[in-house]
């Protein structure tokens, strides 16, 4: 048995292992909502369309989510399986990444549970491995023109189900420019920029098809969400901030606001208005021209306020210095019971979602649950494969980076510290553990191995003459 195929091999025993405990589906409240608007033409709200749509089309052929998560593990499992396939190293050591893969709460739990940021995770690690193969078939102009379709395929339904995901486009660009400039390729700006624009026009395209335009007119509300809580957030931590566009100068508008705003949670916007209602039933009123002017006033002239309340919301989003407020595992079905009942769902968990839930509590408090981890992981990969530099090192690189700036976007956009925000810097980190393994020659070594071994003499030298 060669280690490549056990390792294959273990990764397709996780991928049924993980159909068998989860389906039909885990469902939180913001899944069954999305079934809900996805079956009922509903708008998305200012969510990304693309999985309300799927949710929606596989429903009327297989009624429920058992397809979706199906279709949505195989993705996940089906990159891992060809990024391992990349590199023509046998390693062992990715047997016991696989293993470490496999038996992680954040794939046996969480590939089977219906949200956003796993489809969008799993349609990443697949665009990245797609352009992985593309720059191995590189000197095949057919395949990797193929290829890189795919990889503008994938990345823009990515963006289509997270809308900060579009942040995976531009890095994908310049790793296509550094495939093709390593292999001599005549004008690979010019390929680069091809591709991104053709990312552009495929996100243009698939807009129209899934009536984005009409979705985005709620995205003003998540817009003004995000602003409000930053609001709240600078007034509980700076006493002198200009409050005028709020309080026009009313000193008992003012002293509510400061007063109530010192209770603000870090954790989640949605505490805000079990902390302090009136406030927010203040700030809701509010027009929202008057929350941008005061937004913006900030930004403005209290930066670095703005800076520090920033901070504060990332530090839960990124370390989750209590996890079990940050809702790291979900098992079961939950949601308005309207919803459930026009869907045919019921609510609870089963005793397999309650195991489920159990073995995941057991890895709480070790760095399988901490994305400072994963994100170590992700830098120390990104600094070998940068320095190893081979072409399909390349790609996994840009993965890595991808992730990366997908989590920091969060320190401007987050709005609670849900662990699953983070998911595609996790797994990424583990897919690009998992490529390593199989082929883990560290740059130095890469160089010796090569000296050891000259290149062999071309086909048409001419024989030794003094040969009889």
């Amino acid at each position: 048995m060669r280690p490549d195929r056990v390792a294959r091999l273990v990764l397709t025993a996780g991928f049924l292992f993980v159909l068998a405990a989860n389906l039909p589906g885990q469902m939180s409240y913001d899944s069954v909502r999305a079934l809900y608007q996805g079956t009922h033409g509903l708008s998305p709200g200012f969510a990304s369309p693309l999985m309300n749509a799927l949710l929606a089309l596989f429903d009327k052929i297989i009624p429920g989510t058992a397809l979706f998560v199906t279709l949505d593990a195989l993705a996940f499992f089906a990159s891992l399986i060809w990024i391992s396939r990349v590199r023509t190293g046998a390693s062992w050591w990715s047997v016991p990444a696989a293993l470490l893969i496999v038996s992680s709460p954040l794939v046996v739990v969480t590939q089977g549970t219906v949200w956003h940021d796993v489809l969008f995770a799993n349609l990443a690690i697949a665009g990245f491995t797609c352009l992985a193969w593309a720059a191995r078939e590189w000197e095949s102009p057919d395949k990797h023109k193929a290829l890189l379709a795919g990889v503008a395929v994938l990345l823009a339904l990515a963006t289509l189900t997270r809308q900060n995901g579009f942040l995976c486009v531009p890095v994908a660009a310049v790793a296509v420019w550094l495939v093709a400039r390593a292999f001599g390729s005549p004008k690979p700006l010019r390929t680069a920029l091809a591709f991104f624009l053709g990312n552009l026009c495929l996100l243009a395209v698939a807009g129209v098809l899934l009536s984005v335009v009409h979705a985005n007119s709620s995205y003003d509300r998540g817009v003004r969400l995000l602003r409000t809580y930053d609001i709240v957030g600078v007034a509980a931590i700076d006493p002198h901030v200009n409050l005028s566009a709020l309080d026009h100068g009313n000193p008992r508008v003012d002293a509510m606001i400061r007063r109530e705003a010192r209770t603000f949670p870090p954790q989640r916007v949605d505490d805000v208005a079990l902390r302090a209602p009136r406030l927010w039933s203040f700030l809701l009123a509010q027009p929202g021209s008057a929350i941008n002017a005061q937004w913006w006033s900030i930004v403005r002239h209290d930066f670095g306020y703005y800076l520090r309340d920033r901070l504060s919301v990332f530090s839960w989003t990124f370390l989750t210095p209590d996890i079990t407020r940050c809702l790291p595992v979900f098992a079961g079905i939950d949601g308005n019971p309207a919803w459930l009942q026009s869907l045919g769902l019921r609510e609870g968990e089963r005793p397999q979602d309650a195991a489920l839930v159990s073995y995941s509590e057991r890895f709480f408090h070790t760095p399988l649950y901490s994305h400072a981890f994963y994100a170590l992981i992700a830098i120390v990969l990104v600094v070998v494969l940068a320095l190893r530099g081979d072409p399909t090192d390349i790609a996994v690189t840009a993965m890595l980076v991808s992730a990366l700036l997908v989590a920091a976007s969060y320190y401007v956009v987050s709005i609670a510290c849900a662990f699953r925000l983070l998911y595609f810097l996790d797994v990424g980190a583990l897919a690009g553990l998992l490529y390593f393994s199989v082929d883990p020659r560290l740059p130095h070594s890469r160089r010796r191995s090569a000296a050891d071994h000259p290149p062999a003499a071309p086909r048409h030298a001419i024989p030794d003459q003094s040969t009889p």
